[in-house]
């Protein structure tokens, strides 16, 4: 069967289209945010001793904490190739170093997990982590999750720490 269209319906039929395109980005563009999280960096100047690099839900499916120091240990880490190499551009690890944070597999979508605090002294700096999760009447992604986040520590002390989930 063969669909036409005919000049009196063309404008009907694209003003369609721009309908149906327009409910197609408010409906999925909420969901693809929060599935790539903030992946974002802080600028330089405004950053705490203490910030948030990345963080998502394409982490690894067991949970697991990565302090990472230099370029080699980043390169043998168990961590997936994209965010290794994310890292590696990020980072100077002549003066940062980077605390992986993976929660493991969650059965839906809404999971997040925040940075709430940190302690910091000469010798250690304590991280805070904590995991978000959805509402129970919250409309979530039907799929098996991974959050992570990656925390950056300036000028690293010898002990680093995480306090989470």
């Amino acid at each position: 069967m063969k669909h036409t269209i005919s000049p009196g319906n063309a404008q009907e039929h694209r003003f369609s289209r721009a309908i149906f395109l327009m409910a197609s980005i408010v409906l999925f563009l909420p969901a693809s945010i929060e599935a790539g999280g903030g992946r974002t960096a802080e600028p330089e100047e405004a950053r705490d001793p203490v910030w948030v690099l990345s963080r998502g839900n394409e982490g690894d499916r067991y949970a697991a904490v990565h302090v990472i120091r230099s370029t080699d240990q980043l390169q043998v880490a168990p961590i997936a190739s994209k965010l290794r190499d994310s890292i590696e551009n990020q980072l100077d690890f002549s003066r940062q170093a980077a605390v992986v944070f993976f929660a493991g597999t969650r059965m839906t979508g809404g999971y997040r997990l925040n940075l709430e605090d940190f302690t910091r002294t000469e010798e250690s700096v304590v991280l805070r982590v904590r995991e978000e999760a959805p509402d129970s009447g919250d409309i979530v992604t039907q799929a098996l999750t991974y959050p992570y986040i990656v925390v950056v520590v300036e000028d690293p002390p010898p002990s680093i720490v995480v306090d989470g989930p």
